[in-house]
């Protein structure tokens, strides 16, 4: 479970391996009660700026919730612009639901393309809360721990690698295979139990596809 360390200065440019630095607005919120539920150290923070959390290596996260990605506002427009001109590495959490996923795909691109930000889809401020835990593992390459951007035999980044092997009963097999199938967390985090069963067995894909689904 999360320990909450409330009114403690950040460093976000040196927040440790393993800790979450959470704005106070969000104090009592879903993605504040999924995050305590983790193993993250959680700091909330009254000075965050624009960000929802820091997770490390000066990399900001905000969370858009359902209601947010059907009607992005222009106080939030204004709020992720403030985020791709700032000197932090930006990642917006978005929140994938029957209801959001027409609007989705038009987000995303105004979001990366137009503003240069990293969008990674979740299903649930818990899958969000989940995210942001396992990017505070490995600070100095949370950006890439989404992405795997080779092919079969090309070079893996050893902390990515280490970040998927920390999923339950994960070893460097069964990373190795997850990434050169799917080639990213959120892919992983996102695949049926059938496309998952590919490059594993059926038992470990249900096990790793109840992990990204229900709660911590």
């Amino acid at each position: 479970m999360a320990t909450p360390i409330s009114q403690k200065r950040v460093n976000r440019h040196q927040l440790p391996a393993g800790h979450v630095a959470l704005n106070h607005k969000l104090k009592g919120s879903l993605l504040h009660q999924e995050l305590m539920k983790g193993s993250a150290q959680l700091v909330l923070e009254g000075d965050l700026g624009v960000v929802d959390c820091y997770t490390g290596c000066d990399t900001g996260v905000i969370f858009l919730s359902e209601a947010s990605v059907v009607n992005l506002t222009d106080s939030l427009q204004q709020k992720l612009n403030r985020l791709a001109k700032s000197q932090a590495n930006g990642v917006v959490l978005l929140e994938q639901t029957p209801t959001s996923s027409q609007y989705l795909l038009e987000v995303q691109e105004r979001l990366t393309i137009g503003l240069g930000l990293t969008c990674v889809p979740v299903n649930s401020p818990s899958h969000a809360a989940k995210m942001i835990s396992i990017m505070s593992t490995n600070g100095d390459s949370q950006l890439n721990q989404f992405m795997y951007r080779g092919g079969r035999g090309s070079s893996m980044d050893p902390k990515l690698l280490q970040t998927v092997m920390q999923l339950p009963n994960t070893g460097k097999v069964k990373a190795t295979a997850l990434l050169e199938k799917f080639g990213s967390i959120h892919a992983i985090s996102n695949a049926s139990i059938e496309e998952l069963a590919e490059v594993t067995s059926h038992s470990y894909a249900q096990q790793l596809y109840n992990f990204f689904r229900t709660p911590m």
